[in-house]
């Protein structure tokens, strides 16, 4: 999920109350800052999940910069992460529960804030995904919410192989969710569809998946065939043309054959491809220092009250 930088609102009396409780919970746990070339992080998590989510972070940004185009701005300022010590902090922060992570800008500042997770793979693919909306950010682009969040999806299901020697591009990151019902394509593929708004759990992870399935198809479905028309639409887009009266231009089908036809294709089988790592271009040298704790929970008290704000 990503939302549009907006100028920092003032604190409601219920966000000081909130922010008092913040920094009062912060205090239990030791805040420590974590920082490297390209990120700069914040956590009261375990060391360990802290660097696991790093350097996974860290890995993936050397392995999008071999793939794509994207880059970071000359002189921008490091994206910000905040990795919370539990779920239950992190659902302050969001008040919905359907939220894994997000990304948000303050003041042209990128932060990413998620809880630190366990185990499995999910932390990892959140990080991901929300590192993909910062690259989208800085490209200056205009991009529908179908695209937004699908190409997030798409990048999010990269993962490292053999030793870290090798990485996948366009792996699957999800199945549809049994009984629940797609969202129609053409709602879905309109220049204004809100994904917060749907408000089935079920519903909104296969709005994901179907915007999954869609970028995965016009990237590189048949060996790239409908690359070329997914950037003129998109450039169309950007300029301020409609989502349909663009998709009609540019593939001469409806949002709904366009959408079928994608679920088609990768319902059984999803092309991918195993890339060689470029060794040596990674920064995975984290320093690790001790920080204030009152100053981390007055940005998450930010972040907290533009995130609802924006919801409403």
């Amino acid at each position: 999920m990503r939302i549009k930088t907006g100028d920092l609102v003032a604190l409601a009396a219920a966000s000081l109350f909130w922010l008092i409780a913040s920094t009062a919970a912060a205090k239990e746990r030791q805040w420590y800052r974590y920082e490297n070339a390209y990120f700069e992080a914040y956590s009261d998590a375990s060391e360990k999940k802290v660097y696991r989510l790093l350097d996974e972070l860290e890995n993936f940004r050397a392995a999008v910069a071999q793939v794509l185009t994207f880059e970071i701005p000359a002189g921008a300022a490091k994206t910000q992460v905040i990795i919370l010590n539990s779920s239950r902090d992190f659902r302050k922060v969001t008040e919905d529960r359907r939220t894994a992570a997000f990304m948000i800008g303050i003041r042209g500042i990128p932060y990413i804030l998620m809880p630190a997770g366990g185990g499995g793979d999910w932390s990892k693919t959140s990080i991901r995904h929300e590192y993909t909306h910062v690259l989208m950010a800085y490209s200056g682009h205009r991009f529908p919410p179908w695209y937004e969040e699908g190409f997030a999806e798409f990048m999010s299901g990269t993962k490292f192989r053999e030793k870290g020697t090798k990485f996948t591009f366009g792996d699957t990151v999800g199945r549809q969710q049994s009984g629940a019902a797609f969202v129609p394509w053409n709602e879905l593929m309109s220049g204004d569809f809100e994904f917060h708004s749907v408000q089935a759990s079920s519903t909104l992870s296969n709005a994901y998946l179907q915007s999954w399935f869609l970028v995965h198809y016009l990237t590189i479905g048949e060996n790239f065939k409908h690359n070329d028309n997914l950037g003129e639409y998109l450039g169309r887009f950007s300029v301020g043309e409609p989502s349909a009266s663009a998709l009609d231009a540019v593939f001469g089908m409806t949002p709904g054959a366009i959408g079928d036809m994608a679920v088609q294709k990768y319902s059984r089988r999803t092309p991918y491809y195993l890339l060689d790592f470029t060794p040596g271009i990674q920064d995975l040298e984290f320093a690790r220092s001790e920080t204030d704790a009152e100053r981390v929970a007055a940005v998450i008290a930010e972040i907290h009250e533009l995130f609802t704000g924006d919801r409403e």
